[in-house]
């Protein structure tokens, strides 16, 4: 008998990433990798969406630098975004966290790994 494993495959050798927010029909969803995340430092990460959104963090693990919950801002056109640049202090292990993107009374909750150069 075969086994088989669910993989998605973070890779993290990026200088920036995208995630997109969808809602539609009451649902909340996120693309690439349904909203995980594994970033270098210093990279930049980019959460981007046609409606107002809130971001809120709980970091799961590393030292400890806790991230505020965050609200999107308008850009041109109908995008409402929100950009961070992870930054770990020499000495500190890699943080994780798990995120929450909140739309109206909809959340979805992916997670996000930063990896320390």
């Amino acid at each position: 008998m075969s086994e088989q494993h669910a993989l998605i495959v973070i890779n993290p050798k990026t200088e920036s990433q995208t995630v997109v927010i969808h809602v539609d029909q009451g649902t909340l969803w996120c693309t690439p990798n349904g909203g995980a995340i594994r970033a270098e430092q210093g990279s930049l990460v980019r959460w981007q969406c046609a409606v107002p959104f809130t971001l809120s963090f709980q970091q799961l693990g590393g030292s400890h630098q806790p991230w505020r919950p965050i609200q999107s801002h308008p850009e041109a056109g109908d995008i409402q975004a929100v950009e961070l640049k992870p930054r770990i202090p020499d000495g500190d292990q890699a943080p994780y966290y798990e995120y929450t993107v909140s739309v109206g009374n909809l959340t979805l909750d992916p997670i996000i790994i930063v990896d320390k150069n």
